[in-house]
């Protein structure tokens, strides 16, 4: 396995990891509540998850603030149809991105693995993954509007913060999206239709390196003594 293979291996792997980190961490939007109990209190959110939240106490006399991250109770419950779909394009991709990952490193022990189809199929599944997940995260702003992430950003609305910010885990998933493009670019790159030199070398000598000579109608070789000196017949 050749340097760009192992770097291509290498960033597959930084790529994935970096969008299930991204994917799973509720740290997309940093906001501050604005609840009596909790003034300026930070609160996060992901599309399916969040951290530090309101909720009604046991007894249903007060709002008390959970200083834990969690998930939706189920996938309805999450609070906007954009995030409900920004979960599923955001998880398919990082699901595509994953399992692309773990194809190039099994065929770090399989060398024959390493073939033009195989590149071909890579470069789909890291095209896929990167289109799924750019667009869940093009997607995600429109839920910018609803209740709770108005609580904690005050006078937000569609791919208007208010006074929230982007955080880290979305920026994340933005280089985790571009990464993907460039893995399927270099699957292109790598594969061996894009090195038409190699594929005429080997249908001169074959894969073993011995030259197959071919014959003219007239019995006669056609290829100079010179193009197989070095070679033993």
């Amino acid at each position: 396995m050749g340097s760009c293979t192992s770097c291509f291996v290498l960033l597959s792997m930084s790529s994935s990891a970096a969008a299930c980190m991204g994917f799973f961490l509720p740290y997309w939007i940093k906001g501050q509540l604005r609840v009596a109990s909790a003034i300026n209190t930070a609160t996060f959110f992901g599309s399916f998850r969040r951290c530090t939240f309101p909720q009604i106490s046991q007894d249903k006399t007060e709002l008390v603030i959970v200083n834990e991250c969690g998930r939706y109770e189920s996938f309805l419950d999450v609070p906007s149809v954009a995030w409900q779909m920004a979960t599923l394009l955001v998880g398919l991709g990082v699901s595509l991105s994953l399992f692309a990952s773990v194809m190039s490193f099994l065929a770090c022990w399989v060398p024959h693995l390493w073939t033009q189809l195989f590149f071909r199929a890579l470069l789909a599944l890291h095209l896929a993954a990167g289109l799924l997940i750019v667009l869940g995260i093009c997607i995600y702003p429109l839920g910018w509007d609803q209740r709770e992430v108005r609580d904690a950003c005050g006078n937000s609305d569609k791919f208007r913060l208010g006074s929230c910010r982007l955080y880290w885990c979305y920026f994340i998933l933005i280089a985790a999206g571009a990464a993907e493009f460039v893995l399927s670019f270099s699957s292109w790159r790598l594969s061996p239709a894009a090195y038409p030199s190699q594929e005429l070398d080997e249908e001169a000598y074959g894969s073993g390196g011995v030259p197959m000579v071919s014959l003219d109608r007239n019995g006669c070789s056609r290829y100079h003594p010179s193009d197989v000196q070095g070679h033993e017949v």
